[in-house]
Protein backbone atom coordinates (compact mmCIF):
# COMPACT_ATOMS: atom_id res chain seq x y z
CA UNK A 1 0.00 0.00 0.00
CA UNK A 2 1.23 3.62 -1.26
CA UNK A 3 2.28 5.72 1.25
CA UNK A 4 0.07 9.17 1.11
CA UNK A 5 1.95 11.34 3.88
CA UNK A 6 5.67 11.71 2.94
CA UNK A 7 8.08 11.92 6.05
CA UNK A 8 10.45 15.08 6.00
CA UNK A 9 13.76 12.21 5.46
CA UNK A 10 11.91 11.45 2.02
CA UNK A 11 11.65 15.06 1.03
CA UNK A 12 15.09 15.25 1.63
CA UNK A 13 16.25 12.36 0.01
CA UNK A 14 15.95 10.73 -3.31
CA UNK A 15 11.86 10.74 -3.76
CA UNK A 16 10.99 14.57 -4.96
CA UNK A 17 7.83 13.70 -6.66
CA UNK A 18 6.48 17.28 -5.53
CA UNK A 19 9.02 18.45 -7.81
CA UNK A 20 7.99 16.93 -10.74
CA UNK A 21 4.41 17.53 -10.20
CA UNK A 22 5.07 21.25 -10.03
CA UNK A 23 6.95 21.04 -13.15
CA UNK A 24 4.32 19.26 -14.87
CA UNK A 25 1.52 21.68 -13.48
CA UNK A 26 3.32 24.75 -13.90
CA UNK A 27 4.23 24.20 -17.45
CA UNK A 28 1.61 22.31 -18.77
CA UNK A 29 -1.36 23.67 -17.48
CA UNK A 30 0.24 27.15 -17.88
CA UNK A 31 0.50 26.57 -21.75
CA UNK A 32 -3.27 25.31 -22.02
CA UNK A 33 -4.63 28.11 -20.29
CA UNK A 34 -2.02 30.62 -22.87
CA UNK A 35 -4.05 28.61 -25.45
CA UNK A 36 -7.50 29.50 -23.60
CA UNK A 37 -6.75 32.82 -23.50
CA UNK A 38 -5.49 33.46 -27.20
CA UNK A 39 -8.92 31.60 -28.03
CA UNK A 40 -10.63 33.65 -26.42
CA UNK A 41 -9.27 36.65 -27.24
CA UNK A 42 -9.58 36.10 -30.78
CA UNK A 43 -13.22 34.64 -30.27
CA UNK A 44 -14.75 37.98 -28.62
CA UNK A 45 -12.22 40.34 -31.24
CA UNK A 46 -14.57 38.99 -33.98
CA UNK A 47 -18.16 38.18 -32.36
CA UNK A 48 -18.54 40.39 -28.81
CA UNK A 49 -17.83 43.99 -27.62
CA UNK A 50 -16.38 43.08 -24.44
CA UNK A 51 -13.69 41.03 -23.40
CA UNK A 52 -13.72 37.52 -21.34
CA UNK A 53 -10.43 36.01 -21.84
CA UNK A 54 -7.69 38.79 -20.99
CA UNK A 55 -7.29 37.99 -17.05
CA UNK A 56 -6.10 34.38 -17.93
CA UNK A 57 -3.08 35.88 -19.16
CA UNK A 58 -2.41 37.10 -15.78
CA UNK A 59 -2.30 33.47 -14.80
CA UNK A 60 0.52 32.18 -17.30
CA UNK A 61 3.08 34.11 -16.03
CA UNK A 62 3.43 32.60 -12.84
CA UNK A 63 2.78 29.04 -13.75
CA UNK A 64 5.26 29.03 -15.77
CA UNK A 65 7.61 30.05 -13.11
CA UNK A 66 6.79 28.00 -11.11
CA UNK A 67 7.59 25.13 -13.15
CA UNK A 68 10.89 26.29 -14.57
CA UNK A 69 11.23 26.78 -10.48
CA UNK A 70 10.59 23.11 -10.38
CA UNK A 71 12.99 22.19 -13.08
CA UNK A 72 15.85 23.53 -11.65
CA UNK A 73 15.05 21.57 -8.49
CA UNK A 74 14.72 17.94 -10.27
CA UNK A 75 18.25 19.38 -12.29
CA UNK A 76 19.75 20.18 -9.09
CA UNK A 77 18.53 16.55 -7.73
CA UNK A 78 20.19 14.73 -10.76
CA UNK A 79 23.24 16.07 -10.43
CA UNK A 80 23.26 15.71 -6.89
CA UNK A 81 22.66 11.75 -7.45
CA UNK A 82 25.65 11.60 -9.73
Amino acid sequence: MSKIIIDKKEITGGNLIIWDIGATLGLFDGTCIFAVAVFLTVLTYFYSEKPHGSWLFLTVLPLWLLGAYCFDKIEDRENNRG
